[in-house]
């Protein structure tokens, strides 16, 4: 982040976008638990549509338990969700979108949001596995691909 900007708003994007915090204690862990499962089942059905396009990785039930595990931040919207999470390598932080689905454009509106976590978070780049369409989606806001990943069943 530039040195002339302010620090992003953390906790006006939390509650802007309704993204459980593990860490936030402010009302009660279990109460932050149940809202975010609540969040998670209202949207289930769009989370196992967009887990149809991941290579058999991961269940609805586990993307909750590493959620309450605080490994990845549950983002709920209105007509669509995502989950993000951090990897950290030895030379770089990046800010991964783990999964996301619903509508499009609301996803993509909250583009600036999500660089001011991942900011915030001292993360350098931001990064998504996708389908194709992703590429289209973001491009004007300056994605490019950078890596393919091919598969085959053994």
């Amino acid at each position: 982040m530039p040195k002339d900007t302010a620090p992003p708003d953390l906790d006006a994007i939390a509650k802007r976008w309704g993204v459980f915090n593990p860490g936030d204690r402010s009302e009660g862990f279990a109460n932050r638990a149940e809202k975010m499962l609540a969040d998670m089942k209202e949207r289930r059905e769009m989370i196992e549509a967009a887990l149809e396009y991941s290579p058999g990785t991961h269940t609805f039930d586990q993307l909750v338990d590493m959620t309450l595990g605080g490994r990845l931040t549950f983002w709920p919207l209105p007509h669509s969700f995502m989950l993000t999470e951090v990897h950290q390598f030895p030379s770089a932080r990046h800010y991964h979108i783990f999964l996301a689905g619903g509508d499009l454009q609301e996803l993509v509106n909250m583009h600036e949001d999500v660089i001011q976590v991942a900011h915030a978070l001292q993360c350098d780049k931001l990064t998504l596995t996708g389908r194709t369409g992703w590429v289209r989606a973001l491009q004007s806001h300056g994605w490019k691909p950078s890596l393919i990943t091919v598969t085959k069943d053994i």
